[in-house]
């Protein structure tokens, strides 16, 4: 460019240096699973981002092989394996449940369906079964599970009302340090998708704040997740699926709140499928800037909805059919575990530039590995820690198989290359 000193125009060349970094994906390292029981059933993993603790919410093989004892196995960050806590002093019997621990108070919350007769009296005149109601019990340690509170009956606008609570999950805002129970109710007024609080402060239980009504719903959980908009309002997401009138119509749906559950969008209904099982068909990932639903239609690829704070955005990833999918989101990627049915497929989405990227197509080969529940942290050094908790040889004719912690971690690794311009 040109400079004028004293009158006199000087030229002056500038010299640019333009250099590119090029960032390839390696492929994760899967370590040598863990055995978390020989025999059971898995119902949940919580990963803590801060401690690198896995949480794994497992229960044994009862009556007719749908409920059994419910138990929760910790690995530390050592990959030691401690020692199964049991969760149901009472034996009322656990169908499923999720878990999740908070590493700032040493306070571990289970939510649990379980059996509320013990087995005996019908939940309703139309009923042919005597297991009796199913309902949510919720019980917390804040020793790091060295000794758990007396499991509370999640309140009901009636406690003689009959019907069905079931399917909880659990979410904790960060930044508002709530922790809401998502669930399904079916009673005497129809099925119902509801939350309720588990109040940090007091540890009590808030009653049953309805979300919205729903035809038939499978069995899987109804899964929150919570994001902010352009003004950096908190809001709150529920996804679940659930089933037309006639039953031959699945979709996938979901509602907003953005006044911490006080009231709630009518409901979005972002896909629709042909009824197959009632797997987990879909998962979310939620951080403060993105919120993501992974989800598959039976035996198709894997459909991705992002939300971010300028409008949703969805796109198709040509990863190879799916039958289940677990996800969750950290380091501004969302992480996908698919199950192809003999073998797990792992990949993420980069939510900044909103592009798949396929990574292991075998995460644990040769056996038949079922995986619904999936975490991720990243540690000081930039390493990505990856968990999962998966049944193992768990077919649904034999209600057969062990339940296995899979562990992986990745680095993303990096080429520089440099090239300077000069004016010669």
């Amino acid at each position: 460019y040109q400079r004028r000193v004293h009158g006199i125009f000087k030229m002056k060349w500038v010299y640019i240096a333009i250099v590119a970094c090029l960032m390839y994906n390696a492929l994760a390292k899967w370590e040598k699973p863990l055995e978390i029981s020989a025999s059971g059933k898995s119902l949940s993993l919580f990963f803590e981002q801060k401690t690198m603790y896995s949480y794994v919410l497992w229960r044994t093989f009862g009556e007719q092989q749908h409920y059994g004892d419910a138990f929760l196995t910790c690995v530390d960050d050592n990959n030691i394996v401690h020692k199964p806590i049991p969760l149901d002093p009472k034996k009322r019997g656990t169908v499923n449940g999720d878990v999740i621990a908070l590493d700032s108070s040493r306070l571990i919350v289970v939510a649990l369906t379980n059996f509320r007769e013990s087995f005996k009296g019908k939940c309703n005149v139309f009923e042919k079964d005597t297991k009796g109601c199913q309902d949510i019990f919720v019980s917390y340690s804040t020793n790091d599970g060295e000794t758990w509170s007396d499991p509370v009956q999640i309140p009901r606008d009636n406690m003689n009302d009959f019907g069905h609570r079931y399917a909880p999950s659990i979410l904790h805002v960060k930044e508002l340090n709530k922790l809401f129970i998502f669930y399904t109710n079916e009673d005497y007024r129809g099925k119902r998708v509801s939350f309720s609080e588990f109040q940090l402060a007091t540890k009590a239980l808030t009653k049953e704040t309805p979300i919205a009504n729903v035809f038939s719903m499978s069995s899987v959980k109804v899964r929150g997740g919570y994001s902010t908009d352009s003004v950096n309002s908190t809001i709150l997401h529920a996804v679940w699926q659930q089933t037309s009138l006639d039953g031959k119509t699945g979709y996938f749906v979901k509602c907003t709140s953005k006044n911490f559950g006080a009231s709630w969008s009518p409901k979005t209904y972002i896909d629709n499928f042909v009824i197959a099982n009632a797997a987990d068909q879909f998962a979310v990932g939620y951080s403060k800037d993105h919120f993501s639903i992974a989800y598959t239609k039976y035996q198709t690829d894997v459909t991705v909805s992002n939300e971010y704070k300028e409008g949703p955005i969805s796109f198709t990833q040509a990863v190879g059919k799916a039958y289940t999918v677990a996800a969750c989101q950290c380091d501004g990627k969302l992480h996908i575990l698919q199950n192809s049915l003999a073998f797990l497929k792992y990949g993420y989405v980069d939510l900044g530039i909103k592009r798949y990227f396929q990574v292991d197509d075998e995460v644990n080969p040769k056996i038949y590995t079922h995986a619904n529940s999936f975490g991720c942290a990243v540690s000081n050094d930039g390493t990505l820690h990856l968990r999962a908790v998966a049944d193992v040889g768990f077919w649904p004719e034999t209600h057969k198989g062990r339940v296995e912690l899979l562990r992986g971690s990745k680095q993303s690794q990096y080429e520089k290359w440099g090239l300077s311009l000069s004016p010669s």
